[in-house]
């Protein structure tokens, strides 16, 4: 067996220690320009302060090579926001610290943020998440400033129900010869809600408070523009469709009437950008989903509205492709309300 010089062995081990995935700050000095943040009449925020502060922000990193990160932060939007009614997601603001552009599978500064809902007193795992509106962007030229992600509308929470979750998502340049780097805008201001961080290259697959990490003064910023609405008098669906959390047996290809009142005549320009959606589920869970939104195809006619009965109804005619599995249907009025319910098609 040949054996290494203890010179060679040394630098070969100093090169594993040097490219070790870990927790770190960013190494760049600079001056913290401190401001306000800017808030909008329904825009929320956990910052005291969005100034982005040198030498703060915290990533898992290989020798400062981007390890792949997720940011997040949970919101109680009644409790800490006085938001009662629906609350539609309209951009996300984050800071920045570093965004060195990587290349090849991490090409530029790929950034994803995405809106979850999580019901109210819920474990901050993963598992207990529904994505609701996800968009991707280039984070090239953001360093030291605060970004906006402009999302889709999809995000629609309610406050009775669930908290809102917000993540800015990492791409990981460690393993692929990309060589990029990203630390988010953080500061040491007054925060109103812990900073949470998950890596599955440092070993955290659920959400932890960056506290627990060690790093209790890096506070990132993020800030949520959204629109509080109020709903329409929505009574519905009406029978034979049982509403959840039961299950409607359907079958595949068929076509599904769902009919519902608004408590008056609207019109029929009642339906959000893109609704109604539908998505494969788990049987056992639905509140986990298996696959992305999809349009719903309206039979002849799609929405009407019978004036006699004060009753809406909407004809969705499924796939034939829908055999054995079960969907959700969600319907998202224009008012910001959303209204769903669930069928197992096949069995």
């Amino acid at each position: 067996m040949k054996r290494l010089p203890i010179f060679a062995f040394a630098l070969l081990m100093s090169a594993s220690m040097a490219h070790a995935q870990t927790f770190s700050t960013s190494d760049r000095a600079g001056r913290a320009q401190f401001a306000p943040c800017a808030l909008g009449t329904d825009d929320i925020t956990q910052n005291a302060d969005c100034s982005v502060e040198p030498l703060t922000g915290v990533s898992c990193n290989a020798g400062g090579i981007d390890a792949g990160n997720q940011y997040l932060r949970r919101f109680n939007l009644t409790a800490d926001h006085g938001i009662t009614q629906l609350y539609t997601v309209d951009a996300v603001q984050f800071g920045v610290e570093v965004a060195d552009a990587g290349a090849g599978f991490c090409a530029g500064v790929p950034l994803d943020i995405n809106v979850y809902s999580i019901p109210i007193g819920a474990p901050f795992l993963y598992s207990n998440m529904v994505l609701e509106d996800t968009v991707s962007m280039d984070g090239t030229g953001t360093a030291g400033s605060i970004a906006t992600a402009v999302m889709t509308g999809a995000a629609v929470i309610d406050p009775s129900t669930d908290d809102l979750v917000v993540e800015l998502m990492t791409c990981d340049s460690s393993n692929n010869g990309d060589f990029g780097s990203f630390y988010p805008g953080a500061n040491g201001a007054v925060q109103t809600g812990p900073t949470y961080i998950a890596s599955d290259s440092c070993g955290i697959l659920d959400p932890d408070d960056l506290a627990n990490v060690g790093f209790p003064d890096s506070h990132n910023i993020f800030v949520v523009q959204g629109t509080e609405t109020s709903a329409y008098d929505f009574v519905g669906f009406f029978p034979p469709i049982d509403n959840p959390p039961n299950f409607n047996k359907a079958e595949p290809g068929s076509e599904i009437v769902l009919s519902f009142s608004l408590t008056g005549d609207f019109g029929l320009d009642i339906l959000a950008r893109n609704s109604p959606l539908s998505r494969r589920i788990d049987c056992s869970q639905p509140g986990r989903p298996l696959s992305r939104w999809e349009r719903t195809l309206p039979r002849s006619g799609g929405l009407s509205y019978d004036a006699s009965s004060d009753t809406y109804s909407f004809g969705w005619q499924t796939s034939g492709d829908y055999g054995r599995s079960c969907r959700q249907f969600v319907l998202r009025l224009n008012d910001g309300s959303v209204h769903h319910a669930y069928f197992q098609f096949g069995f």
